[in-house]
């Protein structure tokens, strides 16, 4: 948005018909940053807390640390669960922003008209700023939703929520599970056979979909690794 002349009725004409708009930009903006962040806090009010004294008794705990259960998983689980929320959060912030760079656009015009000394850049500046900001706000936001399930995801996290609520698991599955780690001393040859091995013990299961699994069947994670230690 620019003046099209420096005559000053043909400035003060162009305001007047914008003048409306920046106003209703101007309350939007308000009510959108505000209302947006009222929500957020709503949303956050029953997030857990991973705390620096819950985190350093990890230390303290039997075994290494390296194998305790991630304090942050519950809550990334928590922003997975309210993925949908905290996007449409995102989007009123981001709006908000957009129709605020609307606005700083037009107070930036009209104050150049009154001060032509004023360095036009200045303008674009505030409306960059202001459309990056919304921009990153968005970016943001669905990083954390792609992240987070990937964490979750990943083989430690689900063996570390398995773990943390094994006590209300069926007893079946409690014992059907097995988080087991061996080192081995093999050959080339051997850690191919092995391979081979279990690759073949996977293969029935591996035609399994979600629309032809048995009842009693549930999705179940089976990591498969055979990797030599360096320098042995």
């Amino acid at each position: 948005m620019t003046a099209v002349s420096t005559d000053v009725e043909q400035q003060l004409a162009w305001e007047a018909r914008h003048r409306p708009r920046a106003g209703g930009a101007a309350i939007a903006a308000a009510i959108l940053s505000v209302g947006s962040l009222i929500w957020m806090q709503e949303a956050l009010k029953d997030l857990p807390r991973a705390g620096f004294l819950s985190s350093l008794a990890q230390a303290f705990k039997p075994g290494p640390v390296g194998e305790q259960p991630s304090l942050l998983a519950p809550v990334f689980q928590y922003y997975v669960d309210h993925g949908a929320t905290f996007i449409a959060i995102s989007v009123l912030q981001a709006i908000g922003y957009l129709l605020m760079a609307w606005l700083l656009t037009f107070l930036g015009a009209a104050a150049r008209a009154r001060r032509p000394e004023m360095p036009k850049l200045g303008i674009y500046v505030a409306l960059v700023g202001a459309v990056l900001l919304a921009a990153s706000v968005i970016l943001g936001e669905i990083g954390r939703s792609t992240a987070f399930p990937a964490f979750l995801d990943s083989s430690r996290s689900l063996a570390q929520q398995f773990l943390a609520g094994a006590d209300e698991e069926p007893t079946q599955w409690q014992e059907a599970a097995s988080l087991t780690n061996t080192d081995l001393w093999l050959s080339v040859e051997e850690a191919r056979e092995l391979a081979v091995a279990l690759a073949a013990a996977l293969e029935p299961y591996r035609g399994r979909t979600l629309g032809d699994r048995h009842d009693d069947t549930r999705r179940v994670r089976v990591t498969n690794m055979i990797v030599p230690h360096r320098g042995h």
